[in-house]
């Protein structure tokens, strides 16, 4: 497995890193990345232990240790295609997260519309029944609001 260690004090070379992995198993590789232009470390480098387990236990026993005046961060190195892969992921999640609130943006819309037609529809009604209760009646129901007109 293929581990990426961070925060690598500037000074520590291949060799020192290597020696600290190797209490935790074989080491197969141990590389520091430096600037090309430079040749001065970038601070992180990767080493990787064949034995899955070897490789578990030095990330969780390295993992925050101070090495050479510096606090390693050890975790799992993430391949180019796992990488795009999972950005791949990310990216699907934030569209149908986006698309979800803008499909709930447009139901509130429509709710809100519908409130105020109920509203709109209620308020006519009411008026309207005010108006007929003042207003004469002819016909069937001649005298029913007569009540309202006599002075």
């Amino acid at each position: 497995m293929k581990l990426l260690v961070r925060n690598i004090a500037r000074t520590v070379k291949a060799e020192e890193l290597k020696v600290l992995f190797e209490k935790f198993g074989a080491v197969q590789s141990c590389t520091i990345v430096k600037d090309k232009d430079t040749g001065i470390s970038k601070g992180f480098g990767f080493v990787e232990i064949p034995n899955p387990g070897q490789s578990k236990a030095a990330m969780k026993s390295l993992n925050g240790t101070v090495f050479s005046g510096s606090m390693l961060r050890v975790k799992k190195a993430i391949s180019a295609e796992e990488r795009s892969a999972n950005e791949a992921k990310v990216a699907e999640k934030k569209s149908a997260k986006a698309e979800a609130k803008e499909e709930a943006q447009k139901a509130e819309a429509e709710q809100k519309a519908a409130r105020q037609e109920e509203k709109f529809e209620a308020e006519e009604t009411a008026a309207i029944k005010t108006f007929t209760s003042k207003t004469k009646s002819y016909g069937k129901n001649k005298g029913v609001n007569s009540h309202i007109w006599k002075k």
